[in-house]
């Protein structure tokens, strides 16, 4: 049985909030309805300044958009079912909100 691209996202949560909780980084995550037909994800990250949103829609398409000190950055990912573009969204998202960005 595989774990959909949502599932992974939230058990990824799950085993990171403490830790970035107690580095100083304040986040959530939420879960779009059930029932909707291309359902999503969003998780957010934030210390000080410095904040990354990611919308994972269930079809593997992302947004991750990224508060820094140079100003606002989206990128768009066409699939973060594939597991090289998922490591580079979550460990893009988790560098901006735990190194200080001085």
């Amino acid at each position: 049985m595989s774990v959909g691209v949502l599932d992974f996202l939230e058990v990824w949560w799950c085993s990171v909030e403490d830790l970035l909780n107690a580095g100083g980084v304040s986040g959530r995550f939420a879960r779009s309805p059930l029932f909707l037909l291309n359902s999503y994800c969003s998780i957010n990250l934030r210390r000080g300044e410095v904040e990354a949103d990611l919308l994972v829609w269930e079809s593997g398409e992302a947004e991750l958009s990224t508060t820094e000190l140079n100003g606002i950055v989206k990128q768009h990912f066409d699939n973060v079912q594939e597991l090289p573009n998922l490591i580079l969204v979550l460990s893009k998202m988790s560098s901006l909100a735990v190194f200080d960005q001085k």
